[in-house]
Formats: C-alpha cells, structure tokens, sequence
C-alpha cells in the first residue's frame, strides 16, 4: 500500500479540494480522508510526504509525438513515456505520424503492445484520419477503434480537402470517434518557416502568413455547424482562431480546442538571433496572440491544454533556420510553464488549469472520469506549484533535448507520479 500524506488534494471533476491523506492498494484509490493516522506507523505502507504540493489526477496529454516505429532516433515509447511521467502525464495520446503511419488495426496494436512491455505511463494511439495520411479515401476508422485507437487524427498531414474531412466527420461520429484536426493551409503556408511579422522580416525570413491556421479553423467549425458532428482543433495559437472557435461555440457548433504553453508562454521574439529552438509548428506569435489565447483558456474558449511533444535530432535542429526542424520537446517543461504563466501571473485558478490537463482531456478521449475519488485507479501526480528549477536540456528523459526553454527559470515542479498504483516518479527521479 502507498499512503500520500498531507498534500493538498484538487480534483476539478468531483470538486474535491482540501488538506487530506490519499491510500493507494493494488491499483486503486481505497480511502480520502483529512487524516488517516492508523496507517502512519504500518510499515506494510509507503507514505509518500506531500506537505505544501498538490495532489491531483494523473495529467492526460492528447497530443504527443513518440515517434516510434520508424522515427527512432528522435523518440520511443520507452523514452517518451519516461518523458512523460517525469512531466506528471501518468496517459498520453501519441500522434500517427510514424513510419509507417497509424493507419490500420495492426499498427495500433503494435503500439500497444511495446507500450505494454516498456512503456511508464498509460499509451492510447490515435490513428490517421485517411490511408496512410494521403488526404484522398478515409482509413479503416472502425477497425483501428476497435483495436484500441482514441481518436484519428490528420496530424500526419493536414487533411487539405474539405469534402474528405466532411465525410470524415460524419462517418467518425457514428460510432463517436473523435475527430481532431491540424489547422494548417500549406498553400497559403507555403515555404514560411516563421510567423509573418516584424521579426520574420528583419531576419529575412520567408513568413507564415495567421490566416494558413485561421482559414481551415473557419472551415472546420463551418463543417461542424453543417454537419452536427463534433470536431476538435489542435494548438490553435492565433487571436483570429481564438475569435473563430468562440463564434462557433456561440453558433452551436460541437467544437473543441486545444493550445499548448508554448503559445501563451512565448513570442515570436524567441526566434531572434535565429534559434532554430523555437522554429515550431504552429509558429511561435505576436504578444496579441499570446494574449488572445490566454484569454480563450481564461473564458473556456479553449478547452484543453495539451503537449505537442515534438522531439527533434540534434542534427535537425543545428542547422540554417530555414532547414532546421520544426518542435519542441515538451513533456517535460508542460506543466511547469502552465503554472508558471497562467497560474502564478493569476490568469486561471488552480482548478481551472488541472481541469483542462485532466477532466477535459479524458472527456475528449472518452477516457473515463479523471478523478480522485475512493475506487478509482490510482492515476496521481505530485507537484511543489511553488518550487523554482532552471531548464536544462540535458536533463531530459526525452531523446529529444530541443526545447526553448533552455536555461529559463520555472516555477512548479512534479515531485511524484503514480501510474496505476506504482510508483513511476518518486523524489524528482524517474523509477523505471
């Protein structure tokens, strides 16, 4: 048994908050009480000390790059979920962007099944929306759910034609698959490799126009209005999308919509010098976007703050900018920034911000509950919100070592995470 002792408990979905000790048995929570001192002196128990931390479900990213198979050398299962725990995500839903894609039965299975063997935190696949990413026939959408798939997904290419992804929705929906989509026109994108603005222009840099993101935002929400069916939109990073996903909502339309801290957390400025670092995908924005989206996840515009952990080669990303790879590792650093900008400058409440990295992501996956509650499946991570730790690239359970946060300073570090009842991150050190 594991006994967290005296950690401050915020679980958003049954709106649980308070000082109170959490036992874990086998897999499951057993009991939440302010105290339970009878089980202080077993020494059949682990006490985990959670004094000053927060206590909350185990965080859910629904969009994460592992990388594997075919892409090795960037990521693996083994290697991304280590990522994972460390950062306090106990599930993550990893992209079909492999090689070969996620597109069939087969190729769902096999990610749950290395997840299975070598994996430290709960893998769920999401497959491409059409074969093999091409844009042109659907894939074999019901074959994939029933392998174990959460979601599809045109992560691997955006889906350009809006006729396929019409059809898409509508075929998703019959047997409630989540459809979530990258906002992405590259031919209005073209050959940009940077927001289109005053920094892309002093460094000569070919620009990627807001409305390559905000064009097919609008027709998706449009697709949504016409045709009944939900769609999610992933890392929207413009005051336009923001505006757009908004005036869906308010028409009626079944959206939903992710961001990630990169795109309320940094400017466009971070590409200064030519850090090929902070070359993402979408690009990092102006300040009017950065606050845009801050207020979209302040009003529930946004719903979800997701990853978009991209881990990069080295080689990638040492190189002209032009050239140089687009992603940033993010598992890591994802809750710390959260925290950092959006819970300490006072922008969301505690509750607000846990609730988008665990409730709204498991509703949108259709995961289950997310919740702390006696019966439920021991998912917990511990974090200090107040603990100050410098970014160091180096010290990174990912392959990946590219982030833009390098030698940066954030506040709220992961203490403990539980997958399942076991411990996979205990005292800062990841255990497996």
């Amino acid at each position: 048994m594991i006994l967290i002792r005296k950690g401050r408990v915020v679980s958003p979905r049954n709106k649980l908050s308070g000082v109170m000790d959490v036992l874990i048995d086998g897999e499951a929570i057993v009991k939440l009480a302010p105290e339970l001192p009878q089980y202080y002196e077993d020494e059949n128990v682990r006490i985990i000390e959670a004094t000053g931390c927060i206590v909350t479900p185990g965080l859910i990213d629904i969009h994460c790059h592992l990388c594997e198979p075919g892409f090795e050398s960037r990521e693996d299962i083994a290697s991304g979920t280590r990522a994972a725990v460390r950062g306090g995500f106990t599930s993550i839903a990893c992209m079909p962007d492999t090689q070969p894609k996620t597109c069939s039965a087969p190729s769902v299975t096999y990610i749950l099944d290395r997840a299975r063997r070598v994996g430290a935190a709960h893998v769920f696949p999401v497959g491409t929306i059409t074969r093999y990413g091409q844009g042109e026939q659907l894939a074999p959408i019901a074959e994939m759910k029933m392998a174990g798939a959460v979601a599809v997904s045109d992560e691997a290419e955006p889906t350009a034609d809006g006729g396929v992804l019409r059809n898409a929705l509508k075929y998703a929906n019959s047997f409630k698959m989540p459809v979530l989509t990258n906002c992405l026109d590259r031919s209005i994108a073209a050959t940009g490799v940077m927001n289109e603005g005053l920094v892309s222009t002093l460094h000569g840099l070919m620009p990627i126009p807001k409305s390559a993101e905000q064009s097919v935002v609008a027709r998706n929400v449009i697709l949504s209005l016409e045709t009944g069916c939900p769609v999610h939109l992933s890392h929207i990073s413009t005051e336009g999308s923001v505006e757009i996903v908004r005036w869906g909502k308010k028409m009626g339309a079944r959206v939903t919509a992710d961001t990630c801290p990169q795109y309320f957390s940094l400017t466009e400025e971070a590409v200064t010098g030519y850090n090929t670092m902070a070359k993402l995908d979408p690009p990092l924005r102006a300040q009017a976007d950065v606050d845009a989206v801050v207020e979209g996840l302040r009003d529930g515009t946004i719903d979800i703050i997701s990853t978009d952990h991209m881990p990069c080669t080295e080689d990638s990303k040492i190189a002209e900018f032009a050239r140089a790879a687009y992603g940033m590792s993010s598992l890591e650093t994802a809750l710390a920034a959260s925290l950092t900008y959006l819970y300490h400058t006072g922008k969301l409440s505690m509750g607000d911000l846990i609730y988008k990295m665990t409730a709204a992501p498991a509703d949108l996956l259709q995961l289950g509950r997310s919740e702390l509650r006696e019966g439920a499946r021991a998912d917990i991570t511990i974090f200090d919100p107040n603990a100050t730790w410098k970014v160091r690239r180096e010290a990174f359970e990912s392959k990946g070592k590219n982030t833009p946060y390098e030698g940066m300073e954030l506040q709220g570090e992961v203490i403990s995470t539980i997958v399942s009842g076991s411990i996979r991150v205990l005292d800062r050190m990841v255990m497996m």
